[in-house]
């Protein structure tokens, strides 16, 4: 039965709302399961974090809630195992901390959320509490805490501000300025010493740019270098600079300026420190003026000794003289004075020192021997605890031809230009000469002064416009001195001379003239442009030379006398590449000279680099003297390469002051030497194993020969002598002959086998084959053999007994042919692990060329077969008196053999 239309409309709604019931109900089961789980991921959060999180009743203050860290804080701190519902009796066990705590959340109540540092009176920690209220529906019902432990952070500022305190009171007495300068030059802080130096306050400086107190010519190099800090370019500079005090004058100052950072690397301030250097500088300035004015002093001056040594002298005694101060220094008194001997010295010291000051008139002599009146005052003084005449002496010849000049006439004057060994010329200013003298006419290559008189200087000038230009600089100036010019030789090539020209007026036309003293300086001309031509080679030499070639400076130079190690510390510290070519830089792995050139050596040399530092305390060790050495050392990219270093250092005054050197890259040559050795080494090991080979095919046909063929031609001569009985008479004497055949082809047989390879070397040893080769050398040669060889014949290796008896044999082999010796003697014995064998003989010696030559192959056998077995063998000759060969092969030898093999 169908139910009706009103019914299925009734059913429906009714599923309907059940329907929506039941999903309401699922919705909120979801719902309270999130908040579970949003709860559970809360705590698990709190309880994982490091602070410590709690909550108490805003009444009692009984403990709502708390996280693991101020569970296991408590436990640790006080004993205490947390629970929800303690109340702060419970937790707290002093009356004085439990009304702390219940002032702290009272606190909280008044005021609400606040933040507090609180002490542990448990401990040392501090911890910085936040304290929240919980509210719910708009009411108070708890406090909520969170705690932070902050001991660690207290402790570093607490140690900050103890450094600090330290830094400023260092900063403000310290016995140099010191300031604290921004980054745009301002000193915001600044020490006593500083503003008493300055004569500002504090205040005054920090509204200064550190420019404005800083001289006018040392802004720059000063602003510079500071911009360069403040770039971070540099990290400190230190420079000398002059500062302008606040009432007028100037402060010298040695300045040094560093650059402080932040933990983050940016720059923050500079520390300037400051060291007043004013008296130093007035020092040094006075000094270099008194210096100065000796040295320019227009009077000659002198610094003489006790025995007349003259000790000093300055440039004007160097020009009256003529000499160079070297020269001079190495004269007396009595040397440019013919008028105070060496026997009246003594005398003339004792009445200076006596008076302690005179004036006197002498004459002086120039190097080129001309004589000159002076006046000399002479000084008595002590200096340094030594005696010393300080005395000045005053050309007064102009003075003297002014006394003269009253009874002077042409004919003197005519006199002096005539034979004045100067060449002079004098000719009117449109160039006419109308006087000269003879060294004129002779340098411009003319016979006699007249040749030239009458000739126009423009003729002879070689470029007569710059002449017109230098008679207008004459006309303006009236003198002119060291002018250079070229005049023409008579023959046509143009003179380097150097002139000094004056204008001089005649009395009686009053006509002005130009008078010139010549100075012939071709050939110095030719010197110089020689020397330029000889500088310009050496320098394509070096430029182009594949050798690297370099020039050390040391500044200061090192004393040769101090220890080896300090002489090695101070040569990488001061000394520096001050020249050097391409080829020296690549070898060190630079590209350009200009990268090496400047460096100081310990920027050259590492200290890891053991090899090349041993070269030069090789060279330390030598006394530092030329030689030539081979070393490795690293280049720039770490690469071993091995160099050859030629050196010549300079040791002047016992000073080291430089070193030029030449060092070359055989990195190449090495290898192909190692690679020589290396083949070398495989040629040994496989002659070794050719000349094992060869004794082992000698030793088994000796063998076959002794044992086979010997016992063939054994049994032939047995069968034949029984055969001879059984023949007729007549026919016996042929069977004798034939039995004497076989036994002298059994003779020859023993003999090759013994040749090949001799059955007593290995049946008893190398003592007894060494005797039987001697008596049978003997035997064959008719020459005496005297052998000492060793009592006890014990084992020695096979190999060291072949070669010591193959090298026996053919000694003497070369004893029979070339020695006409009457007698040898043979020594054969063990010392100091080697087995020795000497063979000496009487003849007539071999020579030096002879074993030099290298045609003697069985020479050049013995001693490969001595090396092959870690031995050497020495041959020695004495003209007339015998040659002595020796060899020494260790007991227990390197098996090269085997390698070879």
């Amino acid at each position: 039965m169908e139910p009706s239309k009103k019914e299925t409309k009734a059913v429906t709604s009714g599923g309907i709302r059940a329907e929506r019931v039941a999903s309401g109900i699922t919705e909120h089961q979801r719902i309270e399961q999130a908040l579970r789980e949003s709860q559970a991921l809360l705590n698990a959060i709190v309880d994982s974090t490091s602070d410590m999180i709690w909550s108490v009743d805003s009444e009692s203050f009984n403990l709502l809630t708390f996280n693991r860290s101020l569970s296991d804080f408590n436990l640790q701190q006080r004993g205490i195992r947390l629970q929800t519902g303690m109340s702060q009796e419970d937790i707290i066990s002093t009356q004085d901390t439990l009304g702390q705590w219940r002032g702290l959340y009272q606190r909280a109540l008044l005021e609400g959320s606040y933040t507090t540092d609180y002490t542990v009176s448990t401990g040392s920690n501090v911890l910085q509490l936040t304290f929240n209220l919980l509210k719910r529906d708009g009411k108070v019902y708890g406090i909520s805490v969170f705690g932070k432990d902050i001991t660690e952070r207290k402790r570093a500022d607490e140690l900050l501000r103890e450094s600090e305190q330290r830094f400023r009171t260092t900063f403000e007495n310290a016995g140099v300025g010191m300031a604290l300068v921004d980054m745009q030059g301002h000193p915001v802080k600044s020490n006593s010493a500083l503003r008493e130096m300055l004569g500002y306050s504090e205040e005054e400086l920090s509204r200064m740019a550190f420019t404005e107190f800083t001289h006018p010519d040392d802004r720059d190099l000063d602003w510079g270098l500071y911009s360069e800090l403040a770039a971070g370019k540099r990290d400190k500079y230190e420079i000398e600079k002059r500062y302008l005090k606040k009432g007028g004058g100037v402060v010298w100052g040695q300045l040094i300026v560093s650059l402080v950072k932040d933990r983050n690397g940016r720059p923050i301030y500079a520390l300037g420190m400051v060291q007043d250097v004013t008296a130093r500088k007035l020092g040094e300035e006075e000094l270099r003026l008194t210096r100065y004015s000796v040295e320019h002093a227009s009077d000659a001056i002198f610094w003489i000794d006790p025995q007349g040594h003259i000790v000093f002298a300055n440039e004007a005694a160097c020009r009256s003289l003529g000499r160079s101060r070297e020269e001079l220094l190495s004269l007396s008194i009595p040397d440019i004075d013919p008028l105070v001997p060496k026997k009246v010295w003594g005398r003339f010291w004792e009445e200076v020192k006596g008076r302690g000051s005179m004036i006197f008139e002498t004459q002086h002599q120039a190097k080129q021997g001309r004589m000159f009146p002076v006046e000399v005052t002479a000084n008595y003084l002590e200096f340094g605890g030594k005696e010393y005449s300080f005395a000045f002496a005053r050309d007064i010849t102009e003075r003297s031809r002014a006394k003269e000049a009253l009874r002077a006439s042409e004919s003197r004057y005519r006199f002096l230009f005539e034979n004045n060994v100067a060449a002079i010329i004098r000719a009117t200013l449109d160039g006419r000469i109308v006087d000269c003298n003879g060294p004129a006419a002779r340098i411009l290559g003319y016979e006699s002064p007249q040749e030239l008189l009458g000739l126009n200087m423009r003729d002879i000038h070689c470029d007569p416009e710059k002449r017109a230009e230098l008679i207008a600089r004459l006309q303006a100036v009236r003198a002119l001195s060291g002018v250079e010019l070229r005049l023409w030789h008579k023959d046509g090539r143009p003179l380097w001379i150097v002139a000094n020209l004056t204008l001089t007026v005649a009395d009686d036309k009053g006509e002005t003239f130009a008078q010139g003293t010549l100075i012939d300086i071709t050939e110095r001309k030719q010197a110089e442009e020689a020397l330029r031509q000889s500088d310009q080679r050496y320098k394509d030499f070096i430029s182009h030379s594949h050798e690297g070639v370099w020039r050390l400076e040391i500044e200061p130079p090192i004393p040769i006398n101090l220890p080896e190690e300090e002489i090695l510390t101070r040569l990488l510290q001061d000394g520096y590449i001050a020249e050097c070519n391409l080829a020296f830089a690549r070898n060190l792995g630079f590209s350009t000279p200009e990268e090496i050139v400047g460096l100081r050596f310990r920027e050259l040399v590492s200290a890891s680099d053991k090899d090349r530092l041993e070269s030069y305390r090789s060279s330390i060790r030598g006394g530092l003297g030329s030689r030539t050495v081979e070393f490795r050392g690293r280049d720039r990219a770490g690469n071993l390469r091995h160099f050859l270093r030629t050196e010549i250092p300079i040791v002047e005054n016992g000073m080291f002051v430089r070193a030029w050197g030449i060092t070359r890259d055989v990195t190449e040559l090495k290898q192909a030497e190692e690679e020589q050795q290396r083949s070398l080494e495989q040629l040994r090991a496989l002659a070794a194993r050719l000349q094992k080979v060869r004794e082992e095919e000698r030793t088994k046909v000796a063998r076959e020969i002794h044992d086979e063929l010997g016992q063939a031609l054994t049994a032939i001569m047995i069968d034949v002598s029984s055969l001879s009985h059984e023949l007729p008479v007549d026919k016996k004497q042929q069977s004798e002959s034939t039995l004497k055949l076989v036994e002298e082809t059994i003779q020859s047989v023993r003999r090759i086998s013994t040749e090949l390879r001799p059955v007593i070397l290995d049946a008893v040893g190398l003592v007894a084959a060494i005797e039987w080769a001697g008596e049978e050398f003997e035997a064959r040669t008719g020459t005496k053999c005297h052998l000492d060889l060793p009592m006890d014949k014990g084992v020695i290796d096979p190999e060291c007994a072949t070669a010591l008896f193959r090298i026996f044999q053919e000694t003497l082999t070369n004893v029979a042919r070339h020695a006409n010796a009457t007698e040898i003697n043979v020594r054969m014995a063990k010392e100091d692990g080697k087995l020795i064998l000497e063979v000496h003989d009487n003849g007539k010696g071999v020579s030096e060329e002879q074993l030099s030559s290298g045609s003697s192959l069985g020479i050049l056998g013995m001693r490969e077969r001595a090396l092959l077995l870690g031995g050497e063998l020495t041959i020695t000759g004495d003209p007339g008196k015998g040659t002595t060969v020796r060899v020494r092969i260790p007991e227990t030898h390197p098996t090269v053999s085997k390698g070879g093999q």
